[in-house]
């Protein structure tokens, strides 16, 4: 529980006293109202494949994605996010790191940019030290994700990718 509710700007405290019994509590922040949390659309049928083994995230982030105008393939599941990756073309491929397997989001954006190198790859992580293992041609997010994270990642990416070696206009 101290991940999750830490992720989403919050606090976990537990206090246990023998014999007396444990008291758990947790603090989350109260959601940013939807409207205020929409910016403009950033893409046009632009497709994406996301890649999150957290069924609840990758469903937060799947909806986040779509209001951006995204088409979005969710997936939880490393090896079809793999197969998908060989078979279609994607715009932009977003992962978390851990993926809770062999295979996490390093593994799938090299395989991306092996594949085609068109798509803007972005991981994204609970812990702020993933981001030293993402390589350069790939942005980053810390989570919790929101859509003025994805946009700003997005952008990033828009203006970094060109300038590495094997990317394809």
């Amino acid at each position: 529980m101290y991940v999750p509710s830490h992720q989403t700007g919050g606090n976990l405290s537990i206090e246990s006293t023998v014999g007396k019994g444990t008291h758990v509590e947790i603090k989350l922040p109260i959601a940013e109202a939807k409207a205020e949390a929409m910016p403009l659309k950033i893409a046009t049928r632009q497709k994406s494949l996301l890649v999150e083994d957290d069924p609840e995230i990758c469903a937060a982030v799947q909806e986040q994605l779509e209001d951006l105008g995204f088409d979005v393939t969710a997936c939880v599941s490393e090896p079809h996010a793999l197969a998908l990756l060989y078979a279609t073309q994607y715009d932009l491929l977003l992962s978390d790191l851990d993926l809770g397997s062999e295979i996490d989001g390093v593994v799938l954006a090299d395989a991306e940019r092996y594949v085609s190198a068109v798509a803007k790859t972005i991981i994204m992580s609970g812990k702020s030290l993933g981001q030293n293992a993402v390589p350069k041609h790939t942005g980053f997010i810390e989570q919790p994700v929101t859509p003025k994270l994805l946009i700003g990642s997005h952008e990033a990416m828009e203006t970094r990718r060109a300038s590495f070696p094997g990317h394809v206009s």
